[in-house]
């Protein structure tokens, strides 16, 4: 089984999670629409007097959290060397096994370069091209890209819009125990460099 993540960009940029026959939509969020029937006076009282104890609560916590940190002697921190080097050894753990049980299918890939200009036109379209071909060959040559029989994929260059457009239509996947495999190897290394910090 696998977990896929699409990305497609056309009017707009949409990601959404599939787990068989499930779509979880992570971006954009759907927007909550009010409820009319909520707005009562007697449901605004209720939701004034809930804030109110919120905000009490609030101060309080923010009162007590004060008077232990005065009362608390200063605490040897982690400094940001030893973060940035814990989060080198997470990646370096983890990043060599994501690359390999990652697959990329790229079903629409199309480009569209265009602006106000012919000349600056030509020469997007060419910068476009080239970077196009150079991330096609890390890709090729770290990753597994499949392209269905029935992609599109070209990069085109208009010299009348002026708007540069792209469609993409791409899903990362990974099997469910392959996500394990990696959670696990993050945990250990995680574990490992924590026991040997302490040390």
């Amino acid at each position: 089984m696998r977990v896929r993540f699409v990305a497609e960009a056309a009017d707009g940029v949409t990601l959404t999670l599939r787990i068989l026959c499930f779509r979880f939509p992570l971006y954009p969020k759907k927007e909550k629409r009010p409820d009319p029937r909520k707005f009562t006076k007697k449901r605004f009282e209720k939701m004034l007097r809930r804030e109110r104890k919120k905000a009490e609560k609030k101060a309080l916590k923010a009162k007590e959290k004060t008077e232990k940190k005065a009362e608390k002697k200063e605490e040897k921190k982690t400094s940001a060397a030893d973060t940035v080097r814990l989060v080198l050894n997470l990646l370096s753990a983890v990043f060599p096994r994501f690359v390999r049980y990652l697959r990329l299918d790229v079903s629409r890939l199309i480009v569209t370069v265009s602006t106000d200009d012919a000349a600056k036109t030509a020469l997007a379209y060419g910068a476009a091209a080239q970077a196009a071909a150079y991330l096609s060959a890390f890709l090729d040559a770290y990753v597994d890209v499949r392209h269905p029989p029935a992609r599109e994929e070209r990069i085109e260059c208009d010299f009348v819009s002026g708007k540069t457009r792209c469609e993409i239509l791409v899903a990362a996947s990974l099997r469910v125990w392959q996500i394990f495999v990696i959670l696990m190897v993050a945990a250990l290394r995680f574990l490992a460099a924590k026991s040997k910090s302490k040390s």
